[in-house]
């Protein structure tokens, strides 16, 4: 079952599965609040509240949008990458709390 986190900014969904693990399915920060901390902030938050458990995502940006940048951001919150960059413009990536 798909959880959603909406906020004015944006929204994040994501799935608890049966073993703990945690997939992050949508990380979206809209158009006019994007480069303003509000994603780190969302991020941040949501890691907080699911402490002690392993975090799954996979990273994607829009089209002509900096793969590296976005790596970069999610590193930053101790995930690693766990895949190559996909045909769709997407990694995998992990973190253990």
């Amino acid at each position: 079952m798909k959880n959603l986190i909406k906020t004015g900014y944006g929204r994040l969904t994501y799935i608890i599965c049966e073993n703990g693990t945690v997939y992050i399915d949508v990380i979206e920060i809209y158009p006019e609040f994007r480069n303003k901390g509000y994603g780190k902030n969302m991020l941040k938050t949501f890691i907080e509240q699911h402490p002690n458990k392993k975090i799954n995502l996979c990273a994607s940006t829009l089209k002509g949008s900096n793969m590296d940048r976005l790596i970069k951001f999610y590193e930053s919150f101790g995930f690693i990458r766990t895949g190559k960059i996909d045909s769709a413009g997407g990694i995998d990536m992990t973190r253990n709390n």
